[in-house]
């Protein structure tokens, strides 16, 4: 039986699908790639999916998305009718940058080895700009996502308020997800080391909720000029509450021995390649 990453590999996952090839070639014609492009390094419960959301508000940030994510990749090629990798992320590029020529992607690292490390590398050259998305407190950020994990649950944009499931603690399953996020982490990290990047850090604890504070912050580092976020926009809201806030305090008072060892292996801590960043 295949392992799930060669399950996942973008060959493996897009092998049976019926593509349109004339209209890819059609569409190529008129195409027009961006002129600024930045990645945002992520991990799950990271607030990923309020910064795809924000940005894509503003019309002039770009929409960065999971393009890379294996679990869109199927629908994304047959809509972009291509799988070739390298066409994939042309074409992507083309449809999902703003108006005024910027596109933004969010990823995992191991995701560009499931994609294709040299088409990625083609499309996203040293001009590309670098963010690194982590959470302070990694116990909450594994919680959050033990939570939306079981619960089926992973955000709200309702002006409601939304009611989510109880779920029972369990001691196990937490620090399960804190050790897979930080094995995500870390790999984002390593991949940044190795290939010379020096990403901005984008910090949960610092941004969360202040999208005025997150839209100033991204548009001053691209050097995108006059960008503005209508006061309308809907974006997505945590859902994080008390069950948190009590199952958090309960997992500490149980498992300090285990934190400290976790934290001890988080290389961000070590701030060896990321760039402060001064928050605007």
């Amino acid at each position: 039986m295949a392992s799930s990453n060669e399950m996942n590999r973008f060959e493996n996952l897009t092998a049976d699908i019926a593509v349109e090839h004339s209209h890819f070639a059609e569409e190529m014609k008129r195409a027009i790639l961006p002129s600024l492009q930045y990645v945002i390094f992520f991990t799950p419960r990271s607030g990923s999916t309020w910064i795809t959301d924000t940005c894509a508000a503003t019309k002039q940030l770009g929409k960065p998305g999971e393009y890379l994510n294996p679990e869109f990749i199927p629908n994304a090629v047959k809509s972009l009718n291509t799988k070739s990798p390298e066409n994939y992320l042309k074409i992507l590029r083309h449809r999902e940058k703003s108006r005024n020529g910027v596109f933004g992607i969010q990823i995992r690292a191991f995701e560009i080895e499931l994609f294709d490390r040299a088409a990625y590398h083609d499309a996203f050259g040293p001009e590309t700009k670098y963010f690194f998305l982590w959470r302070r407190n990694l116990v909450a950020q594994a919680i959050s996502l033990y939570k939306a994990v079981k619960s089926g649950y992973y955000h709200s944009t309702s002006s409601k308020k939304d009611t989510v499931p109880t779920i029972p603690y369990n001691r196990d399953e937490i620090m399960h997800w804190i050790r897979h996020i930080l094995n995500i982490e870390n790999n984002n990290y390593d991949f940044c080391k190795a290939n010379g990047y020096k990403p901005y850090e984008l910090i949960y604890e610092d941004i969360a909720g202040q999208s005025k504070k997150l839209v100033s912050t991204l548009s001053h580092i691209l050097g995108v000029d006059d960008v503005e976020l209508p006061e309308n926009s809907v974006v997505s809201k945590k859902i994080g509450d008390n069950w948190n806030l009590s199952v958090e305090e309960q997992f500490r008072a149980e498992n300090s021995d285990f934190i400290i060892q976790i934290e001890s292996q988080r290389q961000i801590r070590s701030k060896g390649v990321i760039q402060i960043t001064d928050f605007l």
